[in-house]
């Protein structure tokens, strides 16, 4: 049978258009007229490579790997290139399930578990509606995410990944430090005077009620320092109970106020629920963020 090649025109029908629910003629009237067609109306179900069938069918398709009579082996059992969107998935139940290496050994000790391979995405998967559950993430990327049965940090911390100023081959991690409101500061030196001019650009922007300030004397000897005063919010003075000249390292805090004031805790499943405005926020892990949990 080899080398035998059928032409079939435009359309193929296996089995019964109606029972494929093509009820109207108008539905297959631009592919009768096309020059070339390309309509496959097939009730399936369809093997394709070596896919023994079962009772009932595994699958409407079912895909094994390429029969070795029949040339070069495939790469993959589904290879997809579009311009716009690769697979488009409606189902009212499970939408897609991986159940992968079930043929591999199976773990020590354990009861019809196996050992996996690693599932690879490449590009970003961005989830809109619905949770990852039952899933422990770990080693995420991007805008950070490592943690493997963490039962309450599961959005991952909010952090950077940088490369070493000055170690060949390594690496600098941080993670932001969190807070129950949306905190800004400064922070310097004072020493020719006693003054620390705040930014200009704190005037509407901080809550001059909430503006605290942490002095760190510099050198030996008794400064006793304490803030005298902060002037309308733009000034602050710093004085020596000893008299001495002044010389400290100053940090200086501040709530915004260019929003609600931060709701910590709440009642809610998600942080969809939280009963402030969310328009101010973006939340990690949830509104943006790789190993994103939803939850």
């Amino acid at each position: 049978m080899a080398n035998n090649f059928v032409h079939y025109g435009n359309r193929i029908t296996l089995g019964s258009e109606g029972g494929s629910g093509i009820s109207d003629i108008a539905q297959k009237k631009p592919y009768e007229e096309s020059d070339y067609g390309g309509l496959a109306v097939i009730n399936g179900p369809v093997q394709l490579g070596y896919a023994p069938l079962s009772n009932p069918p595994l699958g409407v398709l079912d895909i094994g790997p390429t029969v070795s009579t029949s040339g070069p082996t495939a790469l993959s059992a589904v290879h997809i290139k579009h311009p716009s969107k690769g697979i488009k998935l409606d189902s009212d139940d499970i939408g897609v399930e991986i159940d992968a290496a079930k043929t591999n050994t199976i773990k020590a000790g354990t009861l019809n578990q196996y050992t996996a391979p690693d599932n690879t995405f490449v590009g970003d998967a961005n989830v809109t509606s619905g949770d990852f559950k039952d899933s422990n993430l770990k080693n995420c990327t991007g805008q950070s995410c490592s943690f493997t049965g963490s039962t309450i940090n599961q959005q991952g911390w909010k952090g950077f990944d940088i490369k070493h100023p000055n170690k060949e081959g390594h690496r600098l991690r941080h993670v932001c430090i969190e807070g129950p409101e949306a905190g800004v500061y400064v922070r310097g030196r004072l020493s020719k005077g006693n003054k620390i001019e705040l930014p200009d650009y704190w005037k509407g922007l901080v809550d001059t009620e909430s503006i605290t300030v942490s002095l760190t004397a510099i050198g030996v000897g008794n400064q006793d320092l304490f803030v005298e005063k902060i002037e309308w919010g733009k000034t602050v003075i710093v004085k020596s109970g000893t008299g001495s000249n002044i010389d400290c390292y100053y940090t200086i805090n501040a709530a915004r106020i260019d929003g609600e004031p931060l709701i910590v805790e709440y009642e809610g499943d998600t942080p969809a629920q939280y009963p402030g405005n969310s328009e101010q926020f973006s939340i990690s892990g949830y509104d943006y963020g790789r190993g994103v949990d939803k939850t």
